[in-house]
């Protein structure tokens, strides 16, 4: 089994994990989760610099609202990184539409696609950027909410 084999699945879990958490009454409110769900990401990929990251990747379509949600959770930097267990990679990618914050770790694609270790340690960031981020993206469903 490699890490991509694992990936299709997480995602699907993952979305489930985060609804498992909250009942949204509201239609509304629950289709603006849903929709914040599909736009937040935490993805996995091997990077040119032989490294393997897990990201939460910021893209609502709309490059000063990934700016100002990138902002509002640097803010919380702090506490974000003692979730997640280490301090993450704040790129606010100012010459692209969307914002990243990520772990890496030394890999390589040819030759760590099926390490256990590293899928292990994939899931594992995974786990702690869902503990980190939901509740600040069920926070702004909230203010938005409010807002509306």
């Amino acid at each position: 089994m490699t890490v991509f084999n694992v990936h299709s699945g997480v995602l699907v879990d993952y979305c489930g994990f985060v609804r498992s958490f909250f009942s949204v009454a509201d239609d509304c409110a629950r289709e603006f989760i849903d929709r914040e769900l599909l736009k937040l990401g935490t993805w996995f990929s091997f990077t040119r610099r032989k490294q393997a990251r897990v990201e939460l990747y910021l893209d609502a379509g709309e490059r000063e609202a990934n700016r100002r949600c990138f902002d509002e959770l640097l803010a919380h930097r702090a506490s974000i990184e003692a979730i997640v267990g280490e301090p993450l990679k704040w790129e606010r990618l100012d010459d692209k539409r969307a914002c990243r914050i990520a772990a890496y770790n030394r890999a390589q694609i040819l030759t760590d696609s099926d390490s256990p270790a590293l899928l292990d340690w994939a899931v594992k960031k995974a786990v702690d950027f869902h503990r980190a981020f939901a509740p600040e993206f069920i926070q702004r469903a909230g203010r938005n909410q409010e807002t509306s």
